[in-house]
This record gives C-alpha cells, structure tokens and sequence, in this order.
C-alpha cells in the first residue's frame, strides 16, 4: 500500500485522491508520500487538475444528443455522479468492456474529456469488471441539471422532460442504458429489470408503449427495502420487436447459466427455436 501511495503521487494525484483511493487518511497519504517528486505528466496533471485550475468541457448543446444521454442514463443505471471536499466525481461500473469503450467514447465526444482512470477488478462470478472514473468540476454540475441525485433509490427523483418529451431516437438511447445495465434475462428467457424508484419504472413503462412493448409493473420487498420490477410477457411478437430495437446489444450476462454471454445473444437463440 505504501508503494501504491508513491506511485499515485508521482503521477500528480493529491493527498486527497491518495486517501481516497486506498480508503486511509489524507495524513497517511501525505506521511508516505511527501518526499515523492512528481514525474513529468504528473506535474502536469497536479498543475491541471489539482492547484484550482478548472479542467474545461466542451460547451455544451440545448439539444440532448444520443451520445449524453447514454451518459446520462448509464451514471443513473450503473453508476454514481457526487462531490467530496476536494473531488467531483462522475463514475460508471459495468462488466462489458464494450460497453465501458461506448462511455468513454461518448465522454470524449460530448465533453472533451478522458478519464481519470480505469481500473479492472473481479466481479460477481469472477467475471472481469471495469471502473471508470472522471474527475471534473465542470462535468459535474452539468450533469446534475439532468438529476440532482444519481441514486435510483432516491424517491424524489424522475426522468426529466427533456428527455420524456424528446424524440424516437434519444427514447430509445435511454431505454437501452436501462436494459443494459438493469435488465435481465432470466434461464426460462423472461426479460425483466428491477429499480428502487417506483416513478422512474412507470416512467419507462410509459416511453415502452411508445414502441409497442408492454411490460407488467409489480413491487416486491427486500431486505433493503421495496423493488419495481418490471417483466415483457414472453410472446414471439413481443421478445422479437424486443431484439429489434437493440436494447441487449451490448450488455453482458453476470449470472447463471449464460454466464458471460451477451444478453442479445441469448434472447435471439430462444428466438430461434
């Protein structure tokens, strides 16, 4: 842990950051590492990203594009947008690496900005996980005039208009980060998606119909607290209009026996048959 702290430091991050990211004390951070020079890129970043200089974003569009609302809708989903003292942090988790790639992607085109960093770790059923982490001042409060809260299980939040009231195009963008990151399909194939706020799930049972997909909405307890789940009735009709519109494309089965597989693939087998 102690080299780990070095290295962070030579590369420009914080005593903050350091703390932060190996869960110790900033006065731990700073005990081991303050006698660590920084390496060339690292005084850069230290220069622009930690003394007070705003990392800039592009200026940003009235228009919601489908780029920033895979942004949106993924750090909803599977991912987490908040500040501490010294840090704003927007932060998506998934196990499919294209859908990692997409993120990254879209946060290059939308905001002009790369990531803070990405790390890899093992995940439920030793499947590979990414992590990718942006740390931007400006990217925060941006993203936060979508939804001052990325939890789902704040009940105080909905979908914004912006988005409800937008076209064919931007719906569906939303509803794929979703059923990528939320949905499911289960051995007997039922494709479902379970949320903690009941608002957003009528929401997106609501924007389903518009494309001709009818979902049932229940709501069971876990120890947590109560679920909506949301589940297609299992017709030919409905799993095919389903597969057409791409929601499974990218994302990649965690549990069971189709570990590993993507979603899309499974569903178009029992398509198939």
């Amino acid at each position: 842990m102690k080299e780990e702290v070095k290295k962070l430091r030579e590369e420009g991050h914080s005593y903050s950051e350091i703390a932060e990211r190996i869960g110790k004390s900033r006065k731990f951070a700073w005990r081991h590492s303050k006698d660590t020079s920084f390496t060339n890129n690292g005084l850069k970043r230290y220069q622009k990203e930690v003394k007070g200089i705003l990392k800039q974003i592009k200026p940003q569009s009235n228009t919601l594009l489908p780029q920033k609302v895979r942004i949106i809708g993924h750090l909803l989903f599977d991912g987490t947008v908040y500040k501490t003292k010294y840090n704003h942090i927007a932060r998506y988790i998934n196990s499919s690496k294209e859908l990692i790639c997409q993120f990254v992607s879209d946060m290059k085109k939308i905001y002009g900005i790369t990531p803070t960093s990405l790390e890899v770790f093992k995940g439920k059923n030793n499947l590979n996980c990414y992590k990718v982490s942006f740390s931007c001042k400006a990217l925060y409060y941006d993203l936060t005039n979508y939804f001052k809260s990325y939890s789902t299980s704040n009940q105080n939040i909905k979908i914004p208009n912006i988005i409800i009231n937008s076209g064919r195009e931007i719906k569906l963008e939303f509803l794929r980060t979703f059923f990528e990151d939320e949905g499911s399909i289960s051995s007997n194939y039922r494709i479902m998606g379970d949320l903690k706020n009941k608002i957003i799930m009528q929401q997106i049972v609501n924007m389903l119909k518009e494309f001709g997909l009818f979902f049932k909405l229940c709501k069971y307890e876990e120890y947590t607290g109560y679920m909506y789940k949301i589940y297609l009735l299992k017709t030919k009709e409905n799993l095919v209009r389903f597969y057409n519109l791409g929601f499974f494309d990218k994302a990649t089965i965690t549990h069971g026996k189709n570990l590993g597989r993507k979603k899309a693939d499974v569903l178009i087998d029992f398509i198939k048959k």
